[in-house]
């Protein structure tokens, strides 16, 4: 028979939870759940994002001769530009969706920044959360069994603290770097921004291989998380610096043009 959790395991785990899926949470409840076509295509995120996740583990397996270490720098390295490829395929997708619901070339209003901002929450929400799910899902149910958890790596926040932290980071990234794709990257098919993805993405995950005890043997957290919430921070400078320079031109370009009155004088 398995014991209920105690009150202080039970207030762990909604503090840890909370911690790692309140922004989530924010965003469901304002923006994406008052809408049918938001809520499938959050989940549609989430489903192409397991596919990405399903050919870096395939990397995983393969390179299985390898030592851990060596295994973990390689699945980061494979897996920023596997999972950015995903997040580019799920906007194809729903454009080429857009497409045919309107039998024809998409309205510009469509496709307009303020159209498609709501889609691009809708999609970094739905990745966020499934890799949630995946990244912490089973720590977060391990804190609710007696007392709490530390490791040698990081000695001054418990393991399900930084866990939370890190899932916290990784859902914060995704929904930038999907407002940043949708918005600005992939509508004016720059490679260059493509690229800016890519490294953004790699740069969050990366800073997490500070947590492992095979990289950084003692206080990885100490180097983790400041250089996972740098990153986010960088990440939200520069989406709001393009997004507002493209709502900008957005504006421009469909404000009516100014009709010039000419007075005649005696």
């Amino acid at each position: 028979m398995i014991d209920a959790p105690s009150g202080a395991s039970a207030l762990l785990f909604a503090g840890v939870t909370s911690v790692a899926l309140s922004p989530a949470v924010v965003l469901l409840a304002t923006v994406v759940l008052h809408h049918n076509d938001l809520i499938l295509l959050a989940i549609g995120s989430a489903f192409v994002w397991l596919l990405a996740i399903t050919v870096c583990a395939s990397f995983w397996w393969a390179t299985a001769s390898l030592g851990d270490g060596s295994r973990l720098v390689i699945a980061v390295l494979s897996g920023a530009p596997v999972q950015e490829a995903s997040r580019w395929l799920t906007y194809a997708l729903y454009l080429r969706l857009l497409r045919g619901l309107h039998s024809g070339p998409l309205p510009p209003a469509a496709v307009s920044l303020h159209a498609m901002a709501p889609s691009a929450v809708a999609n970094g929400v739905g990745i966020g959360l499934m890799q949630t799910l995946v990244m912490f899902g089973d720590t977060a149910t391990r804190s609710l069994l007696p007392g709490s958890l530390y490791t040698d790596a990081c000695a001054s926040l418990s393991l399900f603290a930084v866990n939370a932290l890190c899932a916290l980071g990784m859902l914060l990234v995704n929904v930038l770097l999907s407002l940043l794709g949708w918005l600005v990257a992939y509508p004016r098919r720059s490679r260059t921004l493509g690229g800016v993805l890519v490294v953004l993405h790699l740069l969050a995950s990366a800073s997490t291989l500070s947590n492992s005890p095979l990289l950084f043997p003692a206080d990885g957290c100490v180097v983790a998380l400041p250089c996972l919430f740098g990153t986010v921070a960088a990440t939200g400078l520069l989406t709001a610096y393009l997004v507002s320079v493209s709502f900008e031109s957005d504006r421009l370009a469909v404000a009516p043009p100014r009709v010039a009155v000419v007075r005649k004088t005696r």
